[in-house]
């Protein structure tokens, strides 16, 4: 069916004239239109007619369609397209009414013409391309003689040479156009009997395969039930077994699913999946990462000056904050102990040109802007407020410990990290020089300088640190 849409040239718009739902109601509106003959214009009765016989050659398809589902489908293409070509030869035969009354066309009239003529020899000549039987009947038992009379006028039509109009020249043209239509109407019933013929033996075939099929099915049903009356009782210990073996195999996966759900929130993915496989996780050095640290003020007076269950209720909400905040970026939550918050980026998943850096400092600036709807619980008028220090450096990671594993950071640039943290004022960002350098490559930052502080107990190594203010505008 989908070959007659696809095969068919767009048609013309027909949005403005009302289409009936019902043979009844266009029978019974018919009428009323005829009646209202006053302030008429030729042109749009013939476009009003030539619609109904549209609508009408669209029921006609609409039937075969509906009846014919086993059909050959080339001549049910065939079929639609002489539907179509009768459809646009009334059209001319309309228009052509109106030339040899009138005498002449008009350009638009004209225009009408000629294109409802292509149309019919477009879908004349695909019809007898689809079926055979068409192209049989157009060659041996249509009357060319006809079919020439009815070229010449519609040819003369097109010229659209002002006459004097005679009734002989409109009895001509209905006669023969009339006469036109008739055959193609002939030609069209019996390629409708013929695939209503070819329906009907293609459904007693059918009938004929279902029975063998039915008579088959009986057959092998009635061996089927004598194998499970003499296997029933085989049957119903397997089927135990069976209903068994699917709920020891769903509570295992289930068991399974929780584990590795477990895993992965204590172990990166890449390196729980190692373990899984039985592999062991060597440590790696990674050169360059960014390792975040953040701290809660005063949070032992918090401590002391609240019950332990508002403890942990505060402590709750905050890390929940900070893990949906975390899963938006490529980074990787290390440590959580106490009000101590660590996360690194960079590692074990390494990242092209730096990226690291960019992550953690956008990550901090977002958690403490949250941080600032975030009340002590015994004092909602007092804020909570907290310290971040951010240093990027080399360090070591593997998976420390064997009956609750850990993946741990170590060397310098964690302690670098706690330092900025711990040096740092509440409600701000504490970067070092080697983050800072970064950060001012990739641009966009807005970074002023603190101090100059040393990172060895003898201080003979010091470092510049700065604030990371926020993000620069435009």
């Amino acid at each position: 069916m989908n070959l007659l849409t696809s095969a068919i040239p767009s048609r013309r718009k027909r949005s403005t004239l009302i289409r009936y739902d019902s043979v009844e109601y266009y029978d019974s509106a018919e009428p009323s239109h005829r009646l209202n003959f006053w302030q008429k214009y030729c042109g749009r009765e013939v476009e009003f007619y030539a619609e109904r016989v549209y609508q009408l050659s669209e029921h006609k398809v609409e039937l075969i369609q509906s009846t014919s589902i086993f059909l050959d489908w080339q001549n049910l293409v065939a079929s639609h397209f002489l539907i179509l070509a009768e459809d646009e030869a009334t059209f001319c035969k309309a228009i052509g009414n109106l030339y040899y009354l009138r005498g002449y066309l008009h350009p638009s009239e004209l225009l009408l013409f000629v294109q409802h003529s292509s149309r019919h020899q477009l879908y004349l000549s695909a019809a007898e391309r689809y079926s055979s039987f068409v192209r049989h009947y157009i060659q041996y038992q249509f009357n060319d003689t006809l079919r020439n009379i009815v070229g010449q006028e519609m040819t003369k039509i097109m010229l659209n040479k002002r006459h004097q109009s005679t009734t002989n020249l409109v009895s001509r043209w209905n006669v023969s156009i009339t006469l036109y239509l008739q055959t193609l109407t002939t030609l069209s019933y019996q390629l409708r009997d013929k695939i209503y013929a070819e329906n009907a033996q293609l459904v007693r075939k059918i009938k004929l395969v279902n029975n063998q099929q039915i008579l088959i099915l009986i057959a092998a049903l009635i061996i089927g039930v004598l194998v499970i009356i003499m296997t029933s009782g085989m049957q119903r210990v397997i089927h135990r077994q069976v209903i068994h073996f699917i709920e020891q195999l769903r509570d295992i996966e289930y068991h399974r699913g929780r584990t590795d759900q477990l895993l992965h929130q204590l172990l990166p993915c890449t390196v729980a999946e190692q373990l899984k496989m039985g592999k062991v996780v060597i440590a790696e050095s990674f050169d360059d990462v960014t390792v975040y640290i953040s701290d809660i003020v005063g949070f032992t007076n918090i401590c002391h000056s609240t019950t332990p269950v508002q403890v942990v209720y505060m402590l709750n909400a905050i890390y929940t904050l900070f893990d949906r905040i975390v899963d938006r970026y490529q980074v990787y939550k290390t440590e959580t102990i106490g009000d101590a918050y660590m996360v690194a980026s960079g590692v074990p998943k390494r990242l092209s040109d730096r990226k690291h850096t960019a992550e953690i400092a956008t990550m901090a600036m977002e958690i403490l802007t949250n941080m600032e709807r975030i009340k002590i619980p015994h004092a909602p008028v007092n804020q909570l407020r907290m310290r971040i220090g951010i240093h990027t450096g080399p360090c070591v990671a593997g998976v420390v410990g064997i009956k609750m594993p850990r993946y741990c950071l170590f060397g310098q640039t964690i302690s670098v990290a706690a330092m900025m943290e711990s040096r740092g004022k509440p409600m701000k960002i504490h970067i070092s020089e080697s983050s800072y350098d970064i950060l001012t490559a990739f641009g966009g930052y807005d970074m002023r300088y603190h101090q100059s502080i040393p990172v060895v107990e003898n201080g003979t190594t010091k470092i510049d640190t700065y604030w990371l203010e926020g993000k620069c505008i435009g």
